[in-house]
């Protein structure tokens, strides 16, 4: 996958560079207690990754009503195993609001949708058509004391159409990619 046409629609300055083949995500919000994650095994180091956390908002047209305008922590689109992805990816400490989390994805969703659009108008390039979309929570683990008795096998919930990964550390490409959900 060619990314420069991508890197070339989306503002410099809110793209990250990862040259050692993993992703750093971090929290912004001061309160958060999942302040990093990371994520490493990526195939190459030309991955287009783009933060939304203490960005301008999406557009001023668009209302503040309704969640339009939330967005996720971040967007990385990359090539694993000669497949291509796009995986959205939301941070969450506290509560996880299932609502909250749907809107976030569904205005990233959107935001992507737009770029796909610039793509084709532009460079006759087509993004969605040539990647899997993949919806991401990392959350923090329950504590230990927390931990039903009759703990089920390493499977991760569903919240919408995204998986929630217990954070615990550092996590592979491959094992988000191939994570199978209850």
């Amino acid at each position: 996958m060619d990314l420069s046409n991508y890197q070339a629609v989306i503002n410099h300055k809110y793209l990250k560079q990862y040259p050692e083949r993993k992703v750093r995500i971090k929290e912004t919000d001061r309160s958060a207690q999942l302040k990093i994650v990371e994520i490493t095994g990526f195939q190459s180091e030309t991955n287009v990754v783009f933060s939304f956390d203490e960005k301008p908002p999406l557009s001023d047209y668009i209302s503040c009503d309704g969640g339009y305008r939330k967005r996720c922590d971040a967007v990385i689109i990359t090539n694993y195993n000669d497949a291509n992805y796009l995986l959205f990816i939301e941070l969450k400490s506290k509560s996880i609001k299932r609502l909250d989390i749907e809107n976030k994805f569904k205005s990233s969703e959107c935001f992507i949708n737009y770029i796909d659009s610039i793509l084709k108008c532009f460079h006759s390039d087509n993004l969605l058509d040539s990647c899997q979309k993949r919806f991401i929570v990392f959350c923090q683990p329950p504590p230990l004391n927390k931990t039903p008795t009759n703990a089920k096998p390493q499977h991760y919930r569903k919240i919408g159409n995204a998986i929630c990964i217990p954070y615990t550390g550092s996590v592979l490409l491959k094992q988000i990619l191939n994570r199978q959900v209850n």
